[in-house]
């Protein structure tokens, strides 16, 4: 009768209780090595934080610092989308050298979802020209306003001349009011 039950009693002592304990301590190991990992990576992150705190730190004492800041928010403040159009009509008189580079339009965009917190109006605009004019605006209009991004670009020939039409998307990041 006792040969009946070791079997089962081998089991439900010893088997089941030293799978649940190597289950158990697998487990721990793994969630160990993850917070542990975690831990540097934070350390980490930390510690560069530190170190961007302390240089910022050192850039603010330098002079001219309070002349740049000034300058970076008189940019950003006010109407984007008049400021923009002043800065592309200049654009387009600096580039146009054989008077071909017309604004065609310019309007007001729904914000598109860039999931960012910060402020920021979208803006398209339609330019026809040669290629180099339109490079050139571009290039006056972005040194001008660098909180102005360009983010879609479509390109097609134009049905006269040897001209091309340009659609051009922008988003001008702001401060927030």
């Amino acid at each position: 009768m006792k040969k009946l039950y070791i079997q089962s009693i081998s089991i439900f002592s010893l088997v089941i209780p030293l799978a649940i304990v190597l289950v158990l301590g697998i487990i721990i190991s793994i969630v160990k090595s993850t917070a542990l990992n975690n831990f540097e990576k934070n350390k980490r992150s930390y510690q560069e934080d530190q170190m961007l705190d302390q240089q910022l730190t050192v850039l603010r004492k330098q002079k001219g610092y309070a002349a740049h800041q000034e300058q970076w928010r008189d940019l950003m403040l006010g109407d984007s989308f008049a400021k923009l159009n002043k800065q592309l009509d200049s654009s387009i008189k600096s580039a146009n050298q054989s008077d071909t580079l017309t604004l065609t339009s310019q309007k007001r965009d729904s914000r598109p979802n860039l999931g960012v917190k910060s402020q920021y109006s979208a803006y398209s605009y339609g330019l026809r020209g040669t290629y180099g004019e339109v490079q050139q605006c571009l290039l006056h209009l972005e040194s001008h306003l660098p909180q102005t991004m360009l983010t879609k670009l479509s390109i097609k020939p134009s049905r006269s001349n040897n001209l091309y039409d340009f659609n051009l998307n922008f988003i001008s990041w702001e401060l927030a009011k």
